[in-house]
């Protein structure tokens, strides 16, 4: 079926494409632009200005294609045309290197689900609105894909698509340029600055299976602020239910087969999308000219906020540790724990239930006292914890702009001198809840017990306040001015752990402890009074940017960038020099040489969690504890104080353009050290026992808890990342209209180069460099022929290799070879509106699914959790949009 698809597609293509014996010229450059056409665009087709900046450069007029650098611009329009998707997913669209999977059963992904730029953490990119750094999300990611875990990036899903007038995208790093983080590259989300008008989008669509249903209402208005201003406003409101690709488990079939009756149908637990209800998005952007000192006032900020819920894993009546699974018999004979309600946790002699056949044997244990007590009598089915969280952010940014002369005295002599001073305050943060699960250290509460908890929650807010000088100085001996650039930029970053319910973290060790009950809600404990915390730290950086043309038709840049973080962190120093030379009219070759730098968030420096997960080598869920490397139980085990990572990235490329035709071809090669991540989980017995470190040692350094495993934040490894971007576009005009068609690809590979085993596993490493495809193209038809719009993407993925329940199994996914297709219709000039355009379309037209990984099965799962393509399949919608 793959080679009759791909056929059917290049057909569509080549039908759209088909050239006209009578064409004679493009169409004009105020038609649409292609949505991927990333790289050629020049600054004045894109929104119509004379000068604005480029992310990447400090040059006004700077365009895309004139850059030394790779920089790609997807026009905001254009992201309108890619179904019903959030930012992440509308990203991973239109840039190849840029992956975002589903998240199912992630604990606190789920909400803020990661991306990779580069095949490198969330947390390498930076980004920015309106060229200010926006603050990161509250998540701490812990499961779900590898190349993502433990990383702390921004909720990119909290920015209104409608808002966009542009999404810029460096692909390459820019520490030196604009501060930590920017290691794979920068996104800057730029704004719309429209003084009419009003815009209103509404979509509805729905998977090919009959679930995950998903409505969206947009709209933008445009508000002149007196005769110099503008008031820009954004709303997004969507609604998402949630999917189901689940199986039964086979420890859940094993149950309904023994003729237990109480176990969930179709499928115990959930592997699937989560539901997102509530989801509201306002974006307020506003500009005022103040030409009595040629200057600028600006601000622009967001409220957002959504109800996020997902699945959680099978809590079997039988074997799960810590609620149900009691000790063996002496002859092996499994049990289900029989608990001693008694006042010292002793005095009830209660016996285990023995499990024969997959059937607990009530009958043998009939003597047990009134003081026993087991869970199987509240949950004789198991159980399936459901987890969400309500998700809020907010910004406000705040600014003035313009030339030192418009200020007169002094001032005057400085005429040229361009000024920009800044601030911004942000704050993401997420409430959790957790429903139809339980804290067995409540056992006296016998069927009774609460079922729904509040964990607590975590915050991160950011305040950053900026001073940006710039002038062009004509030396004389370069062939063109000289830019220079300075600035000053101070940060405050704050990490903030909230109070649960007491429920929640509730413990009743001394009597339940030693019985082998779990402490806190099961599958995610709550945050009690030794977890909570606020964690703050600021840093200050100071900056310099030059860029000329040093001779005729070469443009060199030198940037440098000194940081000092609070200690430990301490100082760090940073350089770039990129080069672009224009060898002929249609060539010129670029490239750059950087270094860079990510500090630890503060986060991951003082996380302390407790969540549930499947492990292969123990052969079932365990409690997974992530302590901060500083912590006592940390140190018993090697771990040492969190450093900066460190990389150095080098990029080369050309740009070729030759009439219509527009080609850039871009290598890059990122050289990572100390790398942060969570490492391997470490048994904790094993690693007592090895140590020589007893139970009680490790319980006094961490407190009351059942954790099997446990892991904490490393520098331990060292990796290399490189690639290939290539971004192609070309016009044709044929009878039918005319056709834009764009090609965008990316090949990446990730290797690690040095590592601890002890701490960084070969599982690990082999997620990391397996565990996405290392090709990724799409080509685009964009087809006009008056009033129709025929839109076609074709997506190829390369495979990759699936370890599901952390990694014991590798399997080849295989390729895969989609396609989204829209056909819309646009109304001129009608009585109450200026424009209506309809569109019907679908995403994943031919409804394509990764390749089943059987391995997976056992625990319920039929695809790839970490696909970067999903597992959803085919999804199809309509769409109208109005234009006041």
């Amino acid at each position: 079926m793959q080679v009759k698809r791909v056929g059917v597609v290049v057909g569509v293509f080549m039908l759209m494409g088909a050239p006209s014996l009578e064409a004679q010229e493009t169409q004009e450059a105020s038609q649409q632009e292609p949505v991927a056409a990333q790289d050629v665009e020049s600054p004045e087709d894109i929104i119509g200005l004379e000068v604005f900046r480029v992310v990447g450069s400090r040059v006004a007029g700077r365009s895309a294609q004139d850059s030394p650098v790779p920089v790609d611009i997807i026009r905001g329009e254009d992201l309108q045309t890619y179904g019903i998707r959030d930012m992440d997913s509308l990203l991973s669209a239109s840039v190849p290197s840029y992956n975002v999977g589903q998240e199912p059963i992630s604990d606190e992904a789920t909400f803020v689900r990661p991306a990779t730029l580069r095949g490198l953490p969330p947390d390498s990119t930076l980004v920015l609105v309106n060229g200010k750094r926006r603050h990161r999300g509250s998540v701490i990611n812990f499961l779900g894909s590898p190349n993502s875990r433990g990383s702390q990036g921004a909720d990119l899903s909290t920015i209104p698509t409608i808002a966009l007038e542009r999404v810029e995208v460096l692909r390459d790093g820019a520490a030196a340029q604009y501060g930590s983080d920017a290691i794979a590259g920068v996104l800057n989300f730029v704004l719309k600055e429209n003084r009419e008008g009003l815009t209103v989008h509404t979509s509805w669509g729905q998977n090919y299976h009959g679930d995950g249903d998903k409505v969206q209402v947009a709209a933008n208005l445009g508000l002149p602020l007196t005769e110099n201003g503008f008031a820009s406003l954004s709303f997004e409101f969507m609604n998402v239910d949630e999917t189901s690709r689940s199986v039964q488990s086979s420890d859940a079939r094993g149950l309904i087969e023994a003729g237990n009756e109480h176990v969930r149908r179709p499928a115990a637990q959930i592997w699937g999308a989560p539901e997102v209800q509530y989801d509201y998005k306002f974006f307020g952007n506003v500009g005022l000219d103040l030409d009595e000192i040629n200057s600028r006032l600006y601000a622009f900020g967001n409220y957002a906020e959504r109800r996020v819920e997902g699945g959680f894993y099978f809590r079997n009546p039988h074997t799960r540790r810590g609620v149900f699974r009691g000790d063996p018999l002496e002859d092996g004979t499994n049990t289900v724990k029989m608990i001693d309600l008694s006042h010292d946790g002793m005095s009830g002699n209660c016996r285990d239930i023995p499990i024969r056949g997959n059937v607990p044997q009530f009958a043998e244990v009939a003597d047990n006292g009134p003081d026993c007590f087991s869970f199987i009598e509240r949950f004789p089915g198991g159980f399936t914890p459901r987890f969400g969280g309500y998700v809020k952010d907010w910004s406000i940014a705040f600014g003035l702009t313009g030339d030192l002369e418009g200020f007169g005295g002094i001032y005057s002599l400085l005429n040229g001198w361009y000024y920009d001073m800044s601030a911004y305050f942000g704050e993401n943060s997420v409430d959790y809840f957790f429903i139809n699960t339980i804290n067995p250290q409540l056992a006296d509460m016998r069927t009774n017990i609460p079922t729904q908890y509040r964990p607590g929650g975590v915050s991160q807010s950011e305040k950053t306040f900026n001073l940006d000088i710039s002038r062009l100085v004509d030396l004389g001996v370069f062939a063109s001015p000289l830019n220079m650039a300075f600035g000053f930029e101070y940060h405050i970053e704050e990490y903030e752990v909230k109070l649960g319910g007491e429920n929640s973290w509730y413990s009743d060790f001394d009597r339940f402890g030693p019985q082998g009950l779990g402490v806190g809600s099961n599958g995610f404990n709550g945050f009690g009074p030794n977890i909570i915390g606020d964690y703050q730290r600021n840093n200050y950086a100071l900056y310099m940017d030059l860029e000329t043309e040093v001779i005729e038709a070469v443009t060199l840049g030198v940037a440098g960038r000194y940081e000092n973080f609070d200690a430990p962190i301490g100082e760090s120093l940073n350089g770039k020099v990129s080069l672009r030379w224009q060898l002929l009219e249609m060539l010129a070759v670029r490239g750059a040489v950087s270094s860079g730098f990510r500090a630890p968030t503060p986060g991951q420096a003082n996380v302390n969690r407790i969540t549930t997960a499947f492990d292969t080598e123990l052969g079932g869920l365990v409690d997974r504890g992530t302590l901060p490397a500083h912590h006592p139980a940390s140190a018993f085990l090697g771990a040492k104080p969190l450093t900066p990572e460190k990389a150095v990235n080098y990029s080369a490329g050309v740009v070729f353009n030759w009439d219509e035709l527009e080609v850039t071809l871009d290598y890059y090669r990122i050289k990572m050290q100390d790398r942060i991540v969570p490492g391997s989980q470490l048994h904790v017995p094993t690693e007592l026992a090895r140590r020589g470190i007893t139970r009680a040692e490790f319980d006094a350094a961490v407190g009351p808890n059942q954790i099997t495993t446990f892991t904490f934040y490393t520098n331990d490894f060292d990796t290399t990342t490189q690639g290939l971007d290539l971004v192609a576009s070309y016009p044709l005009e044929s009878m039918l209209g005319l056709t834009e068609f764009t090609f965008v690809g990316n090949w990446n590979k990730t290797e690690v180069d040095s590592r601890t085993p002890e701490f960084i596993s070969d599982k690990l490493v082999r997620q990391i460099e397996e565990g996405l495809p290392q090709f990724r193209f799409s080509l685009t038809a964009d087809h006009n022929w008056g009033p129709w719009r025929l839109l076609s993407r074709l997506y190829f993925y390369d495979k990759f290799r699936d370890y599901p329940t952390d990694g014991a199994f590798g399997f080849d996914t295989g390729e895969r070879w989609m396609m989204d297709v829209e056909l819309s219709y646009t109304l001129l000039n009608l009585p109450f509106t200026q424009a209506v355009t309809i569109a019907v379309g679908a995403e994943n037209v031919f409804d394509e699914y990764p390749r089943r990984n059987p391995q997976a099965a056992n625990v319920g799962l039929k695809y790839p959790e970490t696909s970067p393509y999903g597992f959803n399949g085919g999804f199809y919608y309509l769409r109208a949009g109005f234009e006041f």
